[in-house]
């Protein structure tokens, strides 16, 4: 019972007292009567039952007992490996400091060592001689960044854009009669009479010639255009060959 349960179990409580009872009134009898219950009970089968069963029993209790020693010291073992795990942590932490600091100086010998071996290279390979600048440094003749080409090309490019964007939304969002269907359609009534456009013999020639105009100016940005990406840009060759790998490839 103490193997399975504390000592402050209530069964272990009864059976200790029972013990002490038992115990108390074996002392109590004489010695003599003692010894002739002794003699009759040797013959009885159920005493000599009782008697082994108590015997084994015994041998259990010796054996929980030397069981619970044994559990007791491992526990006190147990015990003292934690008290002491808090120290064994402080302990592995300063070898890990100890060992980072031993690493740390030891990478700073080999960078030495190193530079003294590449050292001791150079000079005997310039036997002793000393090393001279023979090309001084220069400053860059034109600024690395922004690109100026590329950024008036874009500019270029952007301001086309816009303007045809804006006189695109000018034409859609103007919403004034032009002809007279678009009159009919917005009053919803037939349009008796028109007159028709009077276009004078120099009002065609201002349009034929605003239109030639258009025509040169549009053809010489074009050339501008691209006299700009083969000299500042990319050559017209190279361009040509990336577009063609980027449409067949």
């Amino acid at each position: 019972m103490e193997s399975r349960f504390s000592d402050q179990h209530p069964d272990v409580i009864k059976t200790r007292s029972e013990i002490a009872k038992l115990e108390a009134r074996i002392n109590a009898q004489p010695e003599k009567e003692t010894g002739k219950n002794k003699g009759a009970m040797a013959d009885n089968q159920a005493y000599i039952n009782l008697s082994s069963q108590l015997a084994g029993v015994e041998t259990e209790i010796d054996s929980a007992r030397a069981q619970l020693k044994e559990l007791n010291q491992k526990r006190d073992q147990y015990r003292r490996r934690i008290d002491t795990s808090p120290k064994v942590d402080e302990v592995y932490k300063a070898l890990l400091a100890e060992r980072n600091n031993t690493q740390l100086k030891y990478d700073d010998l080999m960078k030495k060592t190193l530079e003294a071996r590449v050292a001791q290279g150079l000079e005997k390979g310039q036997m002793g001689e000393r090393f001279t600048l023979i090309d001084p440094a220069r400053l860059p003749e034109k600024p690395v960044r922004p690109n100026v080409p590329a950024v008036l090309l874009i500019g270029l490019i952007l301001g086309i854009g816009s303007g045809v964007g804006f006189a695109s939304f000018k034409e859609y969002a103007d919403q004034s009669v032009k002809n007279a269907r678009e009159l009919a359609g917005a009053v919803n009534l037939p349009v008796l009479a028109s007159l028709p456009e009077i276009v004078t013999w120099e009002e065609k020639k201002l349009a034929r010639e605003t239109r030639r105009y258009l025509l040169i100016a549009v053809g010489v940005a074009f050339v501008l255009g691209i006299m700009i990406v083969h000299f500042f840009v990319m050559d017209l060759d190279v361009l040509w060959a990336r577009v063609m790998r980027r449409l067949f490839i």
